[in-house]
């Protein structure tokens, strides 16, 4: 996942309103040790030959403060965010193979709804697209206000596991509260992770509560997810987090029926996480079509 030493958040800019609250989301925490790529993507050249991975084809953009005349496209860091090195980088390539292929990175950050190749699907055709190849940990930025409340949903797997791992990585999680929720009460599995969970984010300072329900057993998948969207408008949160399988359904599918449901209909900042590990060891996800 890349979490350690050198923590890099990875913007992916198109210049959209989406964009632009992601930004917001972005600069209203506190990001102290981490380092930041700010990616643009540029989608009018046409003619430029596709690398293996596209980021290789990143060059150097001027920051905003070097030459503001000639980078009005490009977004300011207010000084309060604390990040250690800032590259402003520009890309020519599909949106979809730079974004995806961003090595080092810990946190891809995207807005909801884009323009150009940035636009199509419901929540945006890159976007769509990162969500169905979550190489990196992908936060969906719907609102541009500091993260304060967080629905972390734990199923057992080790993907929910790798999120929670994220989580205590966030420089500003202490400041956070932070509802757990499990969503199968009758595993005594599931819920032993969803204890686990709790206890692993109450030592990082943010405030944890536990929230369990016990969906309908006949129809496990569609009531995770209502159960989830229900729990969301309740509590309201800011950032909804969950791993990119579950434990419910067939494998091979990169984003389960659940993370993709909410992705698509909560109104909240999501955060989708997947083990790679798992995947590397040839690891059964679970999670429905």
């Amino acid at each position: 996942m890349g979490v350690g030493m050198s923590e890099k958040l990875t913007f992916g800019e198109d210049h959209s309103e989406g964009a632009a609250k992601a930004w917001g989301w972005v600069t209203s925490q506190t990001w102290t040790g981490w380092n930041l790529d700010v990616i643009s993507v540029d989608s009018r050249n046409k003619s430029a030959t596709l690398s293996a991975s596209g980021y290789d084809s990143l060059s150097p953009s001027p920051s905003p403060s070097s030459s503001p005349s000639s980078t009005d496209h490009l977004r300011e860091l207010p000084a309060k965010c604390g990040f250690n090195e800032v590259r402003y980088l520009t890309a020519s390539h599909d949106p979809r193979l730079v974004l995806s292929e961003c090595p080092d990175s810990t946190l891809l950050v995207v807005g909801a709804r884009g323009k150009g190749l940035m636009k199509a699907l419901h929540i945006g055709s890159t976007t769509e697209w990162l969500m169905q190849c979550p190489n990196t940990p992908l936060l969906i930025a719907r609102s541009p206000v500091r993260t304060e409340r967080i629905l972390m949903c734990i199923d057992g797997s080790t993907h929910a596991d790798a999120a929670v791992e994220l989580l205590t990585h966030f420089p500003w999680i202490d400041a956070t509260n932070i509802s757990v929720l499990s969503v199968i009460e009758a595993d005594n599995d599931v819920r032993a992770s969803a204890e686990a969970a709790a206890l692993r984010l109450e030592a990082t300072g943010a405030k944890v509560e536990m929230q369990i329900v016990s969906p309908d057993p006949e129809s496990i998948t569609t009531n995770t997810r209502a159960s989830i969207l229900e729990m969301s408008e309740q509590l309201q949160p800011d950032l909804i987090v969950m791993g990119t399988r579950g434990l419910t359904g067939l494998p091979r599918l990169r984003v389960g029926s659940v993370a993709s449901a909410i992705a698509h209909h909560s109104g909240s900042s999501v955060l989708l996480v997947r083990d790679l590990h798992e995947d590397d060891q040839g690891g059964v996800s679970l999670e429905g079509p």
